[in-house]
Order: C-alpha cells, then sequence, then structure tokens
C-alpha cells in the first residue's frame, strides 16, 4: 500500500503542462486590491479605489432595499469583482460555488434594452444582486440539507427551474415605473413584445427552453418581466415574494407547476392562456392605434432579421448595413442599387460603422487585447471591395466618424466608466483630446456636420437622460439640442446639414424624428408598428435609409417620401437619481487581493463504490478564487478492500498565458 500512496504522490507532481485555451481572465498586468463593507468584498485593481468605493456604497444601498423584498441574507460577504476592461454593458451573478457579482462597468451607449437607467452601476447591482439573494436562499429541508453538504449545486432550489422566471424576477426588480427606469417598462421591450403579441405569443413550453428563434436571447428576460408584471396586476404584488417562498424549500428540480398552483391558483398551462389575453390587452391597444392613425413605413429592402446595427445611405442608390442574421457570422454587407447583396467584410457582434464616399468605412468593433481585455479597435474597410485596414490596437473608441473632407477622425474614447472625445489624423494616430469626459457622462453616435464645424451626438447625462448634443469644434463647448424624458439616438446631419434625423421613443414607440436646427422643431417621419432606428440620406436622394424592427428582428428599409407629422408628447421631467450613497470609513478596510479565502472549499459529495472489485470510499469537492486565478477539482477516495487512496486532482491557473492546466489520477 505504501508503495502504491508514493507513486500517488509523486504522479501529483509529475503532471502534464498545457495551454489550455488563447485568453486569460484578467489582464497580468493589473495589481488587484479588495475593499471589505458589512456585505461585500468589492475587488479592483490599481487606481480604481474610487469606483469601488462607489461600488460598494450602492451594493449596500442595493442590499438594504432587496434583502426584505427577497426574504434573504447571504451568510457570508458576497465577492464584487469590478471590471473596467471590457467594453461592453454587462454582468453575470454566480452562487456556486460562492455568492459573486462581476460587473463590467462600460455603461449602455445606444439603444439595446439597458439605456432606460438613471445611473448605470445602480441598475447593474440590483439586477444581478436579485440573482444572488434570490438564488441563494434555501429554507428547510435545502437549507437543512446544505449545513452537512455545504453549497452543493442540487441544493440551490431557485436555480433549479426555467431561466425565465429567474431573468424575470431580477429584471422586474431592477425596473421602477415611476422612475422610469429599468427594462419592464422601456418603448425598447415595450416594442419587443408589441410585436410579440402581433405574430403571436410563444406557448410556454417554448418560453421554458433555450431558444434560439427571435427574440433569442433577449426571450427569458422579455417574458419573465411581463409574466411577473401579469402576476402583480392579476394577484398583487405581495405574490411576487409568495413565488419565492414557496419554491425555496423545494428540494425536487423544476416544480414550478405545482408552485404556480399553490401560489397563483392554476399551473402554467393553465395560467398562459390569462397571460395572452393580459399581453393582447396591453400591447394591443397600442397596436390598433397605431394602425388606425395609418402606418407610414418604408420599403423593407432586407429580409434578414435577427440583431440588426447601424445602416448607411451611399449615393447612387447602395445603402450599407450589418448582418447579424444568427445563420452566418455578422458581416458588413452592401446592397447594390438592383437589389443584389455584396459580402464586404467579417465583423464581431456590436460593431458601429461611419462611412465616408471617398474616405471608405470606420468600423469600430471589439476586439481581444493582451489576452484578455475586451477593447474596441477602429478598421478603415474599402465599401467596394470589403479590404480592412486596422487603424488602432488597444485604442478603446466605441465609435469614430470621418471629419466631411475625410482626412480626419472624431472617436469616443471610452475607458470604464469615463468617455472622451479624440481627434485622430486619417491613420488612427491620436492628435489631440478634445473632450477629457466627466464622470457619468456617456457620449454616442457621433456625427460631423457638413460644414466641419460641429458634431452631434446621443449624450446621456446624470439629470437630463438621453438627448441630441451638438459639439462646437472650435469652441470645444457642447449645446444642448434636446431636453425631455424621451430618448434620443442616431444622430445624423441632413446633407445640407441644416437639420438632423434621429429616433426617439416619443410617445412610447420609437420612430424617426427631424430636427430643424434654425427654429429647433421637431417632426415625426414615421408611424411604425415595431420601431425605426439609424436614418441617414445620401446626397442625391431625399429617401431616409433605416433600420427597422418586425417581428423576427431587424431589416434595412427605405422611406422614399418621408412624412411631416406632429410630433407626440413627452413628460419635461429631469431625471432625479438618489443622491450619492456614502459609506462610513470605519466600516471598510483595504487590503492586497488574495485568492486563498475563495480557495476554501465550500462544498462536498460523497464518493462511494463498492462492488466485487473495490469499495472506495471518500469525497468530491471544487473551488475557484473570485478572480479565477486558481481552480481546482478534487475526487479523493480510499479503497479499503484494494487498501489503496483512489481518485484524480485537477488544477488550472489562470493568471498568466499561456494558462497551464494539471491533472493527475
Amino acid at each position: 500500500m505504501l508503495g502504491r500512496l508514493l507513486r500517488l504522490c509523486c504522479g501529483l507532481w509529475l503532471l502534464g503542462v498545457l495551454p489550455v485555451q488563447a485568453a486569460v481572465t484578467h489582464d497580468p498586468a493589473l495589481r488587484w486590491k479588495t475593499l471589505h463593507t458589512e456585505h461585500f468584498r468589492v475587488h479592483f485593481h490599481d487606481d480604481g479605489e474610487r469606483l469601488a468605493r462607489r461600488t460598494a456604497a450602492l451594493a449596500e444601498r442595493v442590499h438594504q432595499r432587496l434583502a426584505p423584498l427577497i426574504g434573504w441574507t447571504p451568510a457570508e460577504p458576497v465577492d464584487i469583482v469590478v471590471d473596467d476592461r471590457k467594453d461592453i454593458a454587462n454582468g453575470f451573478a454566480s452562487v456556486f460555488p460562492e455568492d459573486r457579482l462581476t460587473i463590467y462597468v462600460s455603461p449602455p451607449d445606444g439603444i439595446d434594452g439597458l439605456e432606460d437607467h438613471d445611473g448605470w452601476l445602480d441598475l447593474l447591482l440590483t439586477h444581478e444582486y436579485t440573482h444572488i439573494l434570490h438564488l441563494d436562499r434555501a429554507d428547510g429541508l435545502p437549507g437543512t440539507v446544505r449545513r452537512f453538504f455545504g453549497r452543493n449545486v442540487w441544493l440551490f432550489p431557485n436555480a433549479l427551474q426555467p431561466r425565465w422566471l429567474i431573468e424575470g424576477l431580477a429584471t422586474w426588480h431592477e425596473t421602477d415605473r415611476e422612475r422610469g427606469i429599468g427594462r419592464g417598462q422601456s418603448s425598447y421591450y415595450d416594442m419587443l413584445m408589441r410585436m410579440e403579441v402581433a405574430q403571436g405569443i410563444k406557448p410556454v413550453r417554448q418560453v421554458n427552453q433555450w431558444i434560439a428563434s427571435w427574440p433569442a436571447g433577449q426571450t427569458p428576460y422579455l417574458y419573465g418581466v411581463a409574466f411577473f408584471d401579469f402576476t402583480v396586476a392579476q394577484h398583487g404584488e405581495e405574490r411576487v415574494r409568495a413565488l419565492i417562498d414557496q419554491y425555496s424549500d423545494n428540494l425536487i428540480p423544476f416544480r414550478i407547476n405545482s408552485n404556480s398552483q399553490q401560489v397563483l391558483g392554476g399551473n402554467l398551462d393553465e395560467l398562459w392562456p390569462q397571460f395572452e389575453a393580459y399581453l393582447e390587452q396591453r400591447h394591443g391597444t397600442r397596436l390598433k392605434a397605431i394602425r388606425a392613425a395609418g402606418l407610414v413605413t418604408g420599403e423593407q429592402l432586407t429580409r434578414n432579421g435577427y440583431y440588426g446595427g447601424p445602416a448607411q445611405a451611399l449615393p447612387g442608390g447602395d445603402v450599407l448595413y450589418l448582418r447579424v442574421d444568427g445563420r452566418n457570422e455578422p458581416a458588413l454587407m452592401r446592397r447594390r442599387q438592383d437589389g443584389s447583396a455584396q459580402y464586404l467584410a467579417s465583423v464581431r457582434p456590436q460593431a458601429h460603422f461611419t462611412v465616408h464616399p471617398l474616405a471608405g468605412v470606420l468600423l469600430a468593433q471589439p476586439e481581444i487585447n493582451r489576452n484578455s481585455n475586451l477593447f474596441y479597435d477602429l478598421y478603415r474597410v474599402n465599401a467596394e471591395n470589403g479590404h480592412m485596414t486596422r487603424l488602432t490596437h488597444g485604442g478603446r473608441y466605441r465609435f469614430a466618424v470621418w471629419n466631411p473632407e475625410g482626412t480626419r477622425i472624431l472617436a469616443v474614447h471610452n475607458d470604464g466608466d469615463q468617455f472622451a472625445l479624440h481627434m485622430l489624423d486619417a491613420e488612427g494616430h491620436r492628435q489631440e483630446i478634445l473632450v477629457a469626459g466627466e464622470p457619468d457622462a456617456v457620449y454616442g453616435e457621433p456625427d460631423w456636420s457638413p460644414d466641419g464645424r460641429h458634431v452631434a451626438l446621443a449624450v446621456w447625462r446624470p439629470q437630463t437622460g438621453w438627448n441630441l448634443e451638438q459639439f462646437e469644434l472650435a469652441a470645444r463647448r457642447f449645446e444642448q439640442l434636446t431636453q425631455d424624458a424621451s430618448i434620443k439616438a442616431h444622430p445624423h446631419y441632413t446633407p445640407d446639414g441644416q437639420a438632423l434625423l434621429f429616433t426617439s421613443d416619443h410617445g412610447g414607440v420609437y420612430n424617426l424624428r427631424r430636427l430643424d436646427l434654425a427654429s429647433r422643431k421637431t417632426v415625426t417621419l414615421t408611424n411604425v408598428e415595431g420601431g425605426a432606428f439609424h436614418p441617414s440620406q445620401s446626397k442625391d436622394s431625399q429617401a431616409v435609409v433605416y433600420v427597422g424592427y418586425h417581428n423576427k428582428g431587424f431589416d434595412v428599409y427605405r422611406l422614399a417620401t418621408p412624412a411631416s407629422m406632429p410630433m407626440p408628447g413627452a413628460d419635461q421631467l429631469v431625471l432625479s437619481p438618489p443622491p450619492e450613497p456614502v459609506i462610513r470609513e470605519s466600516t471598510v478596510t483595504v487590503d492586497d487581493y488574495s485568492p486563498y479565502s475563495g480557495l476554501r472549499p465550500r462544498w462536498w459529495f460523497p464518493h462511494l463504490w463498492i462492488d466485487s472489485q473495490r469499495t472506495e470510499v471518500g469525497f468530491i469537492t471544487s473551488a475557484w478564487d473570485p478572480l479565477l486565478r486558481h481552480i481546482y477539482y478534487l475526487d479523493i477516495a480510499y479503497d479499503f478492500r484494494n487498501e489503496w487512496f483512489t481518485g484524480s486532482v485537477d488544477y488550472i491557473y489562470d493568471r498568466y498565458w499561456p494558462t497551464i492546466k494539471l491533472h493527475a489520477s
């Protein structure tokens, strides 16, 4: 037995070393620290303490609000990893093996469902911390068994139900209709569900699954938040908490029908027709009103559907657009005047572009940087043959636009939560910083005026939300062009420079608008059932090319004769976000990041194998630290019949590239 044990011990050291992936989780050059509060451990790097303190203060406020609503407080502080090295607006939560959040602090910079907020970090923390409280909660028998087996994956009752119920609850809690924030009340989600109603609501058996058909990844959020709205409307707000209470002591996974039966008086198959009727009443009424007013839509030029992006009219009738159809890799396309479609170049998801008739296409798209970061970089693309030239490496330029001569570039720079305007030469080299940015202000979708004097942008500010602003290049100052509670986006100068085309959700529906820059009068150009976005005009045509939303996703349209209709009303309110929370210094400590507390085993499961050849008794466990530097999995047992140890050990070290993976058995 001793010999076998020695061989096993030697085997643990004589392990193969393999690079297993092309990227590490975090940039190895970053130096991390941890800020401790009563309920959170906030992990940040280098000079990020200001952002970490703000995150901690917001998280403590979110905890005070949500913990009583969910009926749960985690037993240990929750880890929050503050990641400002990803140029996307996102975050995720996990309760296994510990309660952990990762937040990408870059805010939304366009219309995709996340734009309706009065502070990105507050909205993001609310959504993700709802997941933590909801999924971590375990009452009754699951809670009792968890005390013995630890945080075993099967002992999180609320995690073992369809995703639309999980995401729906978090989206419902992020939504505040009185303050006008969150996806549950947004015009974007109203648009998505309005067109679902127009084509027929999906059956519950389809919503229960991971589906590729449109609206694809939005489905669990969209149907989930709508179902909780239905629950409140039909049964009262207290039933939301009752659904959590009733399911949190459930040891049998996916017993969602018995839960709804006990709380709402019917299984989901019985409730779904009532849910459909609720949606028909809520969204069908607006559909009828839109149709009664007379539809004003363009001719549909593409039939790709799925996700969209900008489209831009070219002289001669051609159109450049992004194809993100869910079947092929995303691509920059050119639709010729004769209706044929020309593939130009492959692009990344969430790419942006603008075009100059001589200088070509300016493409901004996310790229892996230093095997870990996700930064937007700029490319020049030939609009005739698709040849691509990379202009920046690690530039972090979310948007860019040519000057009228095609010799300089104005680019929107993003450094986590800080936006700026940079002037670049035609090769992508920075010449000067025009605006260093200010806390929380978001700059997006620039367009350079034909006379070269101004740049129009969609700008989000804490007190005013999304509005159109014009940046005067000579004076280096912003001028606000609109100011109301609607969301405005996608500004585009008319060829004569006298007006701006844009999209807004005045009246609750995204339609195209035209703002006369001299009189400041705005008119409506379309009246669509879904939505209309990204308007543009070429110099040789009055037609407006835009991206329209229908029940299969987004496509390109051409409106030959834009209307000139009155603007729907919009609230004139100014956003009133809650005052910034402040944490007491006496409750905060900061020290160097240590992975070791995260590596303590927090769950185990018995290893038991008995037959005529062996009698193995042992345990299985695993853990990883919040930054995913160290990951291990243990399956260790002792074979009493053969008198030796058996099992396997896996370890991954993911701080530097290449990632190292070790295995012994």
